[in-house]
């Protein structure tokens, strides 16, 4: 059963359901739901497409991962990529393998927009770690999380949220969203600010990322 918490921010609100029942074998799993608020029936800001960006930073045992490393994640063992889209700080745009671009949110029908009555922008995540990169007990690993409703019309950033992941070896893992909505971190617009710069060149977008180097790099992956 998932619990579900409402953030309000200063554009809008979001619906945070986390679902950490572990007979559910979807569990630990978080859906974010984001509505622009409306006033006397108009929406506070109009957007014809909301898109959510999310970033994740990764701690192994107390120590945050930072580039270069094999540990890039979410799927530590097959990740290796060292992509250059993430910062010093060890946080990158969460996004699939060559994504076109920053948006986690992909499918139309996932996005929001305030047009006609109104449609929220949907995510859904259920993040996990290896059992072979997970540190000893009783140390833990954690996804930390920051994600942000934007405007993709215009590139504005509407309101942010955050949230976490931790899982000890030998367990699934626990989902914890975060209290209150607020304007973007540093940390958030440093990277996406680098994966913009990283995955356009002379105007258009390109793939820097790399192929995992141990073959299991068919299909789409989600870093």
């Amino acid at each position: 059963m998932a619990d579900t918490t409402s953030i309000d921010g200063s554009n809008g609100s979001f619906v945070v359901k986390t679902n950490n029942d572990l007979s559910n074998p979807l569990a630990p799993s978080i859906t974010i739901d984001y509505s622009v608020i409306r006033e006397k029936g108009k929406p506070k800001v109009a957007c014809a497409k909301i898109v959510f960006v999310q970033t994740v930073k990764n701690t192994i045992g107390g120590t945050v991962v930072k580039p270069p490393s094999a540990l890039h994640s979410p799927d530590l063992r097959r990740g290796n990529h060292s992509d250059p889209d993430q910062t010093a700080a060890g946080v990158y745009v969460d996004h699939f393998f060559c994504s076109p671009d920053p948006y986690y949110n992909q499918d139309a029908a996932d996005q929001g927009t305030t047009d006609g009555d109104g449609r929220p922008a949907e995510m859904y995540d259920a993040p996990s770690f290896n059992e072979a990169d997970l540190p000893q007990p009783p140390a833990t690993a954690t996804k930390s999380f920051e994600v942000c409703a934007i405007c993709a019309d215009g590139g504005a950033i509407l309101d942010c949220i955050t949230w976490t992941f931790e899982q000890a070896r030998g367990g699934r893992g626990k989902i914890t969203p975060g209290g209150k909505a607020g304007a973007a971190s540093a940390e958030f617009t440093g990277a996406l600010e680098l994966f913009t710069k990283t995955h356009q060149k002379d105007g258009k977008w390109v793939c820097p990322d790399k192929e995992p180097t141990d073959g299991s790099g068919d299909g789409p992956v989600k870093k």
